[in-house]
């Protein structure tokens, strides 16, 4: 069976792809080689900045960090 998420992670990276395809290039540059425990860093951080916070989201959607 294949990966249900990765799957949905695939059709939001292609709207955004589309959607805004400067920012997408940005953001590829920005994670291009970081670990994952950078990428969890950073996805905290910017969750955090926004006043969210990234356990619970990730939670909503069954998605253990």
């Amino acid at each position: 069976m294949r990966n249900p998420m990765g799957a949905i992670q695939r059709q939001l990276l292609n709207r955004f792809r589309n959607q805004d395809p400067q920012m997408f290039a940005q953001i590829q540059k920005m994670i291009e080689g970081k670990s994952e425990d950078e990428l969890r860093t950073m996805a905290q951080n910017i969750a955090g900045d926004r006043g969210i916070n990234l356990s619970d989201f990730a939670g909503q959607f069954g998605i253990k960090l």
